[in-house]
């Protein structure tokens, strides 16, 4: 019981950081600058293999053996088609946070989404 109220809590505190994002989106035509940085270090590892560290995380990015590489881990298109894929569905995932829209599960398969939960259409 205390698990799910916290979680509870949680989904409400992000609900309301994503809804003041939105709303500060809306006010401003002028897109603020970015701030930050992003880090990335890669490692020659093998022939085409290389080790990846960004955010804390350890990758292997390889080529597949029928294009020279070992198959040791994803190929550097399959990074970036992950990349913008992901993107794609966090913003689906944030926007159904803050606009109260329950979602049993997001799934993006062969390019092909699907959105499976409660989608009711309100009057704002």
């Amino acid at each position: 019981m205390i698990m799910g109220s916290l979680l509870m809590q949680e989904v409400s505190r992000q609900k309301e950081r994503i809804r003041a994002m939105l709303e500060e989106r809306q006010r401003n035509t002028v897109p603020k600058a970015v701030t930050g940085t992003q880090r990335v270090d890669l490692r020659l590892v093998g022939h085409t293999s290389f080790e990846a560290k960004t955010g804390g995380f350890n990758l292997v990015v390889d080529e597949p053996g029928d294009r020279g590489g070992t198959g040791l881990g994803p190929a550097p298109l399959n990074y970036f088609v992950l990349g913008a894929a992901s993107c794609l569905m966090m913003q689906y995932a944030r926007i159904s946070i803050a606009e109260g829209v329950p979602l049993d599960s997001l799934e993006m398969t062969d390019g092909a989404m699907s959105i499976r939960g409660v989608v009711e259409a309100t009057s704002r």
